[in-house]
C-alpha cells in the first residue's frame, strides 16, 4: 500500500502594503513587489517579541518622559509626540493628526496628541522662535538626520535647549526593534554627529534606561 505524502506545511502568507514594502525594500532585499511566505510558527514567534517589545518601550515611555520634561522651560515643541506629550504645555508636532490613530512601534493603536501636523524636518515655525526641541526616539525615522538636527537648530532662540531620547544600538538592534528606523545611534556616534551639524555645545549624553535608550541634552551657540 502506498505511503500517503505527508500534509503541506502550514505558511502564513503576508500581503505588504505600500509602505512596508517601501520599509521591506530599503532595509532588507531590495526586492519592492515581493510576498513573504513565512512558516506559521517562526510567524508566532517574531509576533510575540514584537508585543514583548512593545511592552518594554511602554514600560519605559514615562521614565524616559520625565527625563525630557525637566527641559521644557518657555516655548517649545516635542516633535513626535505621539500618544503621550513631554508636557501638556509642549507643542505636540506629529505626522499623525490629533486623535488618529498610529500604525507602528510603540505608537500602534495609540491616539496622537499631535497640535501641529507636520514632518520635523519641516517645522512651521519661525527661526529661533523656541525655548527647546524635545525629540524622543524620534531623530532616527529621518533619512537626512544632518538636515533634521540643523532644522531643529534654526527654530531654537541662542541658549536653547536640544532634548534627543534615542534607543541605543549598542545594547539593541534597534532597526529590527522598529523596521521605519532609518538610522542607528550610540552615545558616541551622536556626539560626532552634533560636532559635525556645528552651532551647539554639548551639554549631556548619558544613558536614559539601561540597556535600552540614552539622553543627549546639547544648548544652541
Amino acid at each position: 500500500m502506498a505511503r500517503k505524502a505527508p500534509p503541506p506545511r502550514h505558511t502564513a502568507r503576508i500581503c505588504i502594503s505600500a509602505n512596508a514594502r517601501r520599509i521591506f525594500y530599503e532595509h532588507f532585499v531590495r526586492s519592492r513587489w515581493r510576498i513573504l511566505c513565512v512558516p506559521a510558527r517562526a510567524l508566532v514567534r517574531w509576533r510575540v517579541q514584537r508585543i514583548e517589545d512593545r511592552q518594554r518601550s511602554s514600560k519605559y515611555y514615562d521614565t524616559e518622559r520625565k527625563l525630557a520634561a525637566r527641559y521644557a522651560k518657555g516655548r517649545g515643541i516635542d516633535v513626535g509626540c505621539g500618544s503621550k506629550k513631554t508636557t501638556l504645555a509642549c507643542i505636540g508636532v506629529d505626522l499623525t493628526p490629533k486623535g488618529r490613530y498610529g500604525f507602528a512601534g510603540s505608537q500602534l493603536f495609540e491616539a496622537s496628541q499631535a497640535d501641529v501636523v507636520a514632518s520635523g524636518d519641516k517645522l512651521p515655525f519661525k527661526d529661533e522662535e523656541l525655548d527647546f526641541v524635545i525629540a524622543r526616539h524620534n531623530l532616527e525615522h529621518y533619512i537626512d538626520p544632518v538636515n533634521t538636527l540643523q532644522e531643529w537648530r534654526r527654530v531654537l532662540k541662542v541658549g536653547g535647549t536640544l532634548v534627543l531620547i534615542m534607543p541605543d544600538e549598542a545594547h539593541l538592534d534597534t532597526i529590527m526593534l522598529d523596521p521605519t528606523h532609518y538610522h542607528v545611534y550610540t552615545q558616541e556616534s551622536m556626539a560626532r554627529l552634533i560636532g559635525a551639524v556645528g552651532g551647539f555645545r554639548l551639554a549631556r549624553n548619558e544613558q536614559a534606561i539601561p540597556k535600552w535608550s540614552f539622553i543627549v541634552v546639547a544648548k544652541k551657540l
